[in-house]
């Protein structure tokens, strides 16, 4: 993307673009245990 946009827009492209059923959102400085992601679909 060469236009500057919010940051919402970009996710919901990345949702549209993404090729599985689950999505989880991460900004560059989260930090997550290693069992976040298996508990928060299970």
């Amino acid at each position: 993307m060469t236009k500057k946009r919010a940051v919402g827009y970009k996710r919901n492209k990345a949702v549209a673009a993404a090729k599985h059923s689950i999505c989880l959102h991460m900004d560059d400085d989260d930090v997550y245990p290693e069992t976040s992601f298996r508990r928060r679909v299970a």
